[in-house]
């Protein structure tokens, strides 16, 4: 008995932290756009310093993702633009990028690729003796 109510309490401990633990999260929303243009931009990589929380911008440049309740800095990532951190206070819920472009960076961009060879051989049937 005395077991059973130990194993209760604990599973009711850990249920009231994992309910804390989410309670101390918020969502930051905001929008990405070209600093020359003005225009959205799509597939920025933004992600949440020191954390795993992660998003990546759709057609209209908006984003959103989960962060701590504190204050935090965002990362935001793309190819032919300039990497920028944004800070954002613990009471903001939104934070709007405008990301430069970086074309001397796209030099930096390298692809590569290797070719196998693929041979296939067939099997004549040795002559019987």
């Amino acid at each position: 008995m005395v077991t059973r109510i130990l194993l209760l309490t604990l599973a009711l401990a850990t249920l009231v932290g994992v309910t804390a633990v989410s309670a101390q999260q918020r969502q930051i929303t905001g929008r990405v756009t070209s600093g020359a243009t003005n225009e959205p931009v799509a597939g920025v990589a933004a992600s949440v310093t020191g954390t795993a929380f992660a998003a990546v911008t759709n057609a209209e440049g908006r984003y959103a993702i989960a962060a701590p309740a504190g204050a935090v800095t965002l990362v935001f990532r793309r190819i032919g633009f300039k990497r920028k951190e944004v800070p954002v206070p613990a009471g903001d819920a939104s934070a709007d990028v405008q990301l430069e472009q970086d074309i001397f960076n796209l030099e930096a961009v390298v692809v590569t690729g290797q070719q196998t060879g693929i041979s296939a051989r067939t099997r004549r049937p040795r002559p019987r003796s």
